[in-house]
């Protein structure tokens, strides 16, 4: 697992663990989101947007990085993987 991949997770279990997420709150989905982007930036700048998903695999929400153009998405993931 890449470092930007588990700092994303680490980001995921920080968000769900402090709160709860027993009910689906939208403003605070979007300040989640907001704040993981954020951090994400913050230690992995790029132009890309964090989304939130449900993953029916893990039976999870979890987060994501949309990127505009695919040449971006390979430079960046070159430059953190």
């Amino acid at each position: 697992m890449t470092a930007w991949k588990r700092y994303l997770d680490h980001l995921r279990i920080s968000v769900f663990s402090n709160q709860g997420y027993v009910d689906h709150n939208d403003s605070r989905e979007l300040f989640a989101v907001n704040w993981v982007e954020s951090s994400m930036k913050g230690r992995f700048p790029g132009n890309y947007t964090v989304i939130e998903f449900y993953d029916p695999n893990h039976h999870r929400y979890d987060y994501g990085l949309v990127f505009s153009d695919k040449n971006e998405e390979l430079m960046w993931k070159l430059k953190w993987s």
